[in-house]
């Protein structure tokens, strides 16, 4: 073929456009394009496995289900006011001494109702709990804490003064045991027979006390002096025969120490015996009733100093009176100015609510009112 010279430039432009078009068809295939006739976005296909390219994604395999791991117990929800995760916790003794008060009082007040809402259904001993009543009022008491050697409980010893305005009266020794999961709450009762203390009258007319099998002479009418005086009467008194007919009333204290009595007759005698078990008692007049006489007596709880005596007088009035043993005091609540009316009433149902504080009812045209209470501390007198 003949070479004409226009060829040779022909013949480059075809080697270059050979070049560009291997360009373009090298071009990587999996770049998304942008369509702009449709504004389509479109995905670059899957690459076939080759050198350089990735194997598709597998789907993933479900696995068999595994067993759930055992999980520790949730502990139960603490107490209102308990950090979690602790035990209860045992009451301050002085909650058990207050429940111990709220108990004893509402026994005093004979509240059936209140009572047994603090005892457990099942508790021991618990169809011997007295309250008082029209046979035995209880005048006082005294509580002392017991070790009991169980964190679980508290234990009380608790001597309870009982009186019936005769010449007698008992003190009950009790044992009182306390349970606190779930609640304070009475779970066992029992009298202790041979600490307890019964008074009476003896065939022979002296006043015997017994403690178990020992018994201890009380008061004796013919220990006792001939004459007497009034409590505070100057020098320019004179004395008058004492009363020797028997004894009116009388009265124990909690302690079982001391002995208040009154005699019977014109001029009954108010005194104390201490008891020395085993000899004569020290007995000690405190006072004459001129004209008058007694008709209840209750200890202050927890001494052998204060006690109380419903007396009554000529006027009509049967007013309360309280001695202070040691002293020989005669403390005078005056009654009589003080509740108005005039005279005609009588105090009755002796009790000491606190050891400064005694209790009583008054009774007037037949109608009975109460509680009335006298502080012998702050001399106050209040009314219902």
């Amino acid at each position: 073929m003949r070479w004409n010279w226009w060829m040779a430039p022909l013949a480059a432009l075809l080697v270059l456009a050979g070049l560009v078009g291997g360009l373009v068809l090298a071009r990587p295939r999996d770049v998304a394009t942008v369509d702009k006739g449709g504004g389509k976005v479109h995905a670059p296909s899957a690459a076939k496995p080759g050198a350089g390219a990735k194997p598709p994604a597998q789907p993933a395999q479900p696995q068999p289900a595994q067993p759930a791991e055992p999980q520790p117990a949730r502990p139960a929800d603490p107490a209102p006011g308990q950090p979690a995760g602790s035990a209860p916790k045992r009451p301050a003794e002085s909650e058990a001494q207050a429940f111990i008060r709220t108990f004893m009082q509402a026994r005093m007040a004979g509240d059936a109702g209140k009572v047994s809402t603090m005892v457990l259904p099942e508790a021991v001993g618990k169809g011997s709990i007295r309250l008082s009543g029209p046979g035995a009022r209880i005048t006082g008491y005294t509580a002392q804490l017991l070790g009991s050697g169980n964190p679980d409980l508290f234990i009380f010893r608790v001597d309870v003064g009982f009186g019936n305005g005769q010449p007698g009266g008992e003190v009950s020794a009790e044992e009182i045991t306390l349970t606190w999961k779930g609640g304070l709450k009475v779970a066992a009762f029992a009298e202790r027979a041979k600490d307890s203390l019964g008074l009476g009258v003896g065939q022979d007319g002296k006043l015997y006390l017994h403690q178990g099998q020992a018994t201890a002479l009380a008061g004796d009418l013919a220990l006792l002096p001939d004459k007497a005086k009034p409590w505070g009467a100057g020098p320019g008194i004179i004395e008058f025969g004492v009363g020797k007919e028997g004894w009116s009333i009388a009265a124990v204290n909690t302690a079982g120490t001391h002995v208040l009595w009154v005699t019977k007759g014109l001029h009954p005698l108010v005194g104390v015996s201490q008891i020395t078990w085993g000899s004569n008692p020290v007995m000690t007049p405190l006072d004459l009733l001129f004209e008058a006489g007694a008709v209840d007596a209750a200890w202050a709880p927890g001494s052998s100093r204060h006690v109380a005596v419903a007396v009554a007088q000529p006027s009509g009035a049967t007013t309360l009176f309280v001695y202070d043993v040691m002293s020989q005091e005669k403390i005078d609540p005056g009654l009589e100015a003080k509740v108005g009316g005039g005279p005609d009433f009588t105090v009755r149902n002796l009790r000491w609510v606190t050891s400064t504080t005694v209790a009583f009812d008054l009774q007037r045209a037949g109608k009975t009112t109460g509680p009335f209470t006298y502080d012998i501390s702050t001399k106050e007198l209040k009314t219902p």
